[in-house]
């Protein structure tokens, strides 16, 4: 069996390379965060009012729970969350799929997004401006 390593090994300790992981990986940071806010009691979780009841536990900014780069609430976490997913049966299963559907939701938000450019509803801007040259 293979030893794990200390969470230090990895420098999670270290407030900057946490901030910057958290950037990186903002679905994660959010799945452990909200998991860490509930109690074993929330367990199983065995429906979509059993995921909306656990997200409205976890706000964290009125009724809904935030992170950068993630916004959830309760409504959001029902109508996101794959029926697929059920029962939650504990933290370390709530980590996993909290965090596939926030993933998955943040795809669809994006591809959202690329749909509208195809049909010409929104206008690409770049980030930064363009050198006359080129345009």
């Amino acid at each position: 069996m293979t030893k794990r390593p200390k969470l230090e090994a990895f420098g999670l300790d270290d407030p900057e390379v946490l901030e910057q992981a958290t950037h990186l990986a903002p679905e994660l940071f959010a799945a452990l965060a909200i998991a860490r806010s509930l109690d074993s009691a929330t367990f199983p979780i065995t429906s979509d009012d059993g995921i909306e009841k656990a997200l409205a536990a976890a706000a964290n900014s009125g009724d809904r729970f935030a992170t950068p780069g993630v916004t959830i609430t309760p409504k959001k976490a029902r109508d996101s969350f794959p029926n697929e997913f059920l029962p939650v049966r504990n933290r370390v299963d709530f980590v996993k799929k909290v965090y596939l559907a926030i993933v998955i939701d943040h795809k669809a938000a994006a591809q959202r997004e690329i749909d509208q450019l195809d049909k010409a509803q929104m206008k690409l801007r770049a980030s930064h401006p363009i050198p006359k040259e080129f345009e």
